[in-house]
């Protein structure tokens, strides 16, 4: 009788355990409304005067409250991780100490194992899984810990297709009312598992109107364009501007995510009123926030629209001078906010009318903003280290060099350093790492001759040796693709000439002269943009006559070292030319089988367009480049040649297939960069016998972009 009573004590416990697991896993499906009020108040667009450190513990604070009542709320706690680790040079390593203390104290706890996991994903995501795969074991029922997984399976270093599907699938049963999928999901070409995933997300969301709901519309509208083709999208755009229309319901909370998802429904619908509605509305009922300061940039900018690539000297000092005039009323009203700031400060520095004081006067407004906002616009580069670059370049207040430096390379360490750390993808590891490499070389270049310049030899000499050490190291391994060859080769001419700067101080002419010539050889080839080449060229003249050299010898020296053969973006010649030259022996096989010779392409009208299997834009633009092909593929006088930049060729091939298409494409990391400069991709050239031109067509519609590239081709070969 004793044993039967035990028993059914044990079945009613764990009936009871079961019950309270069900109630406490149900919030890992939807959020509550009142976790849903209180984060659509933490993601309210932000109010630029206000700093960013307040801003962030502020935020902190208003979760202390909600936290200490609820200190298990998954939502909750999800959103205390994302504000401490979301922001450049990010907190998660200490996100991950308190979480791993937390779940020591209660070890089978599944919802600390699967919020420890969370804070451990992308730098120690062994043990996020080890904790993810606990929490299912006790819980079977929670679905959070099957979503994550799917996630981290879909990350380079973990990648498991099939772990992927069999994850978020048990994600989708447990959970099938949950709008939640991760941004990863539509790089996994399973047509089938995103289709499931959409079709699940497109069921849940219909008559939602939270916070939740805006942050999924742009994930859903990612998983139903990847199932299509770019030039096969009629029925979801249809379906994405009926979404913005709901989006509109003043049910939803304006917030950031709000204005996102109609930011991307208006890029990915080419429908701009989209966004100017949204833009408008924020701007009403935010009037100090980021959309606010720049939708006032924008409308005093209307009037003052940026030259292009061919825009003449006059043209650019005519437009920076009237940029400066423009920005700086901008920049005064909102003195915290980086952007504004920025353009005064780059167009006081490029406008050469401006004063010493002007120009000081534009870094003092910067540097104030940049203290209080410093993450406000994040880029590859820092802008500090942008803006140093420009004063030793123009060679203007150089004694505000030492203190921006410092600033972009700190800045560099908050950006990279984390990323760095990611034990997600090791390429991206890599870049990172060579990115804020690149960083420091900027940052020494532009600390060198800012010393140089002012006298400071002894300072020079130190930063001098530490940038030779650095450019040494980083020389690109003979396997680097052509790009990053270009990449050092670039700085390594900076490199050059500023130890030319160095001993021309020391009045060391003859080194310098060779300093000199050796920067002209390095330089990789020429943009449509300037660079310092002609100011290579004009000190090595300079050195040459002092030292009693005559024209004739002048003459001769400069014929090795020419500036005036061709370059991308204009000068005579082909650019296949110049590729023919430099690479002899080079035969391209495209992927339909074609060979091609450089020295026969000089001869014909060329359409190329850079691209890689990993950028979505490129993919978006790759089937419009095979109707350009197939218009022109008749005529023995043109080629439509795409280059492909993978680091491995059959990572091409599987993009081609995936994408059904069918025109001459080449493996091209090991030659691109010798034949054109990349700045970023998807880029296009036309390259014609006589000239070399990028081509750039218009944003947002692709059937805009084909009608402008096609317009543009016939009229380079009418010429």
């Amino acid at each position: 009788m004793m044993k039967v009573l035990l028993s059914l004590m044990m079945s009613c416990l764990c009936a009871a355990q079961s019950v309270a697991q069900s109630s406490t896993f149900s919030q890992g499906c939807s959020i509550s409304p009142q976790d849903a009020a209180i984060i659509a108040k933490l993601h309210q667009p932000e109010d630029v005067r206000q700093p960013e450190a307040e801003r962030q513990a502020q935020k902190l604070a208003e979760l202390r409250e909600p936290l200490a009542a609820s200190p298990e709320d998954i939502y909750l706690n999800e959103e205390y991780q994302d504000v401490r680790i979301s922001q450049i040079g990010d907190e998660r390593e200490a996100v991950i100490a308190e979480y791993e203390t937390r779940l020591a104290k209660d070890p089978q706890n599944p919802v600390l194992l699967y919020l420890a996991a969370r804070a451990e994903y992308s730098q120690k995501t062994p043990q996020a899984i080890a904790n993810l795969k606990q929490a299912i074991k006790i819980a079977p029922s929670f679905g959070l810990p099957f979503l994550l997984l799917a996630q981290i399976y879909s990350a380079p270093a973990f990648a498991d297709p099939a772990k992927v599907a069999e994850s978020l699938d048990h994600f989708g049963e447990l959970c099938p009312t949950s709008v939640r999928t991760f941004s990863e999901l539509f790089w996994a070409k399973d047509n089938e598992l995103m289709s499931r995933t959409a079709s699940r997300i497109r069921g849940a969301i219909k008559g939602r109107t939270d916070i939740e709901a805006e942050i999924a519309y742009p994930k859903l509208w990612r998983l139903e364009q990847a199932t299509h083709r770019s030039d096969d999208q009629a029925a979801n755009r249809a379906l994405i501007v009926n979404d913005a229309e709901w989006l509109r319901d003043s049910r939803f909370p304006r917030t950031a995510d709000w204005l996102t998802a109609l930011e991307n429904a208006s890029d990915m619908t080419d429908v701009p009123k989209i966004q100017d509605d949204a833009d408008a509305e924020i701007v009403r009922l935010f009037p100090n926030s980021d959309t606010a300061v720049e939708a006032a940039l924008e409308e005093r900018e209307k009037g003052n629209p940026r030259p292009k690539g061919d825009a003449t000297q006059a043209q650019l000092q005519s437009f920076w001078k009237r940029e400066l005039e423009v920005v700086l009323p901008v920049a005064r009203e909102w003195p915290e906010a980086e952007g504004p700031a920025y353009h005064a400060a780059e167009a006081a520095i490029a406008d050469e009318s401006s004063t010493p004081q002007q120009i000081r006067d534009a870094l003092s407004l910067f540097q104030f903003a940049y203290k209080q906002n410093p993450s406000d616009i994040p880029s590859v580069r820092p802008l500090p280290l942008q803006l140093a670059q420009s004063l030793v370049e123009r060679g203007v207040c150089l004694d505000e060099v030492p203190a921006l430096v410092p600033e972009g390379l700190a800045m560099s360490d908050r950006m990279w350093q984390p990323k760095m750390k990611s034990d997600l993808s090791p390429d991206a590891a890599i870049t990172a790492r060579a990115v804020a490499n690149y960083n420091y070389e900027v940052g020494l270049l532009a600390s060198t001759e800012a010393s140089i310049r002012l006298g400071k030899l002894s300072a020079a000499k130190k930063t001098l040796l530490q940038l030779g050490e650095k450019i040494a190291d980083s020389k690109p391994a003979d396997t680097a693709s052509s790009g990053e060859r270009a990449d050092h080769a670039s700085l390594e001419a900076q490199f050059w000439y500023v130890k030319g700067l160095y001993a021309e101080a020391e009045n060391r002419k003859l080194d310098a002269l060779i300093d000199h010539r050796n920067a002209i050889a390095t330089f990789p080839i020429r943009t449509h943009e300037a660079d310092r080449r002609d100011e290579v060229m004009k000190h090595a003249q300079t050195l040459w006559q002092q030292m009693n050299g005559t024209s004739e010898g002048w003459n001769d020296w400069a014929a090795e070292s020419s500036l005036s053969s061709f370059y991308a973006g204009g000068g005579e010649g082909s650019a296949w030319s110049h590729l023919a030259t430099k690479q002899p022996k080079l035969i391209l096989t495209d992927a339909l089988g074609h060979q091609w010779n450089p020295s026969d392409l000089s001869k014909k009208f060329t359409f190329v367009t850079l691209w890689a299997s990993w950028c979505s834009p490129c993919r978006a633009e790759l089937p419009y480049v095979q109707k350009l092909y197939e218009r022109f593929k008749d005529r023995n006088d043109v080629a439509v040649v795409a280059l492909n930049l993978d680091d491995d060729p059959k990572n091409m091939d599987v993009a081609l297939k995936e994408l059904r298409l069918a025109l001459p494409s080449v493996s091209a990391r090991n030659f691109a960069a010798d034949l054109v400069p990349m700045a970023g991709i998807p880029e296009n050239w036309i390259i014609t016998p006589s000239q070399s031109k990028p081509f750039e067509g218009p944003s947002g519609s692709l059937d805009a972009w084909l009608e402008n590239a096609t317009k543009a081709f016939e009229k380079a070969m009418a010429r």
